[in-house]
């Protein structure tokens, strides 16, 4: 069977973004929003267009991204109710290492990953409850390209617009989208599980108060908000 919804998720080093047309919602988190949620970021050295070495490699990003639209599809589907035939989700990225992980990860070895990797776990199999098929696909990068925008913030001295508004506006699939505020706590509870793995079924304890956390939607048609991340405190 075909997929019945796609949620495309993107990282850069300096942000994540993610939308949906089929649960019509876009978000968008900075790379300062990032690291007031508590992740280590890589330095981006303005002489070289390199990182730097020290942080989260842009692999882990990209699979950050991904979890937090595989939580976001669990509170639509769990708001919008069951369908006909069940939900068949494409996790789309353009990262081949991430979606990977989606599978393997909760084995790795790398003491960095092993949180990560067992609430990704912890999240699908939450996801098996409310979805029929969840199927991590990688699209190429040229056909990612809206939720490449998404994760790239605007600056305003590259000469560059990647405002939100501008965005939505670049990218026709975002314009039925709803602006989608996360709850800060999503990521701040995504980087804490980093830096102080759980242990045992604290992994399920955590998946449970996530899945307690509320999106806010804005309006279709809203094209800005205040802030360049699409996050409020909770």
């Amino acid at each position: 069977r075909d997929f019945t919804h796609k949620v495309f998720s993107d990282a850069s080093y300096g942000g994540l973004g993610g939308w949906s047309a089929d649960f019509s919602f876009l978000w968008r988190l900075t790379r300062k929003t990032l690291e007031e949620a508590g992740f280590e970021m890589r330095e981006i050295v303005i002489s070289s267009s390199d990182p730097g070495i020290d942080g989260l490699h842009i692999n882990p990003l990209e699979y950050i991204g991904a979890l937090i639209n595989l939580w976001l599809t669990l509170k639509c589907v769990i708001q919008l109710g069951p369908i006909d035939g069940g939900y068949i989700l494409g996790l789309m990225a353009d990262n081949t290492t991430a979606l990977a992980w989606m599978s393997t990860a909760s084995r790795t070895k790398n003491p960095l990953l092993q949180g990560l990797a067992r609430l990704g776990a912890a999240l699908l199999v939450c996801a098996a409850a409310y979805l029929t098929k969840c199927c991590p696909t990688h699209i190429p990068g040229v056909q990612n390209g809206a939720a490449d925008a998404l994760s790239r913030p605007h600056k305003e001295r590259s000469g560059l617009d990647n405002s939100l508004d501008s965005v939505i506006a670049t990218w026709s699939q975002l314009q039925t989208c709803r602006i989608c505020l996360l709850p800060f706590k999503l990521p701040q509870t995504i980087a804490a599980v980093i830096s102080s793995p759980p242990i045992g079924d604290q992994y399920d304890s955590i998946t449970t108060s996530l899945l307690t956390l509320e999106p806010n939607f804005l309006p279709i048609g809203v094209r800005t908000w205040e802030f360049e991340s699409t996050i409020y405190e909770n």
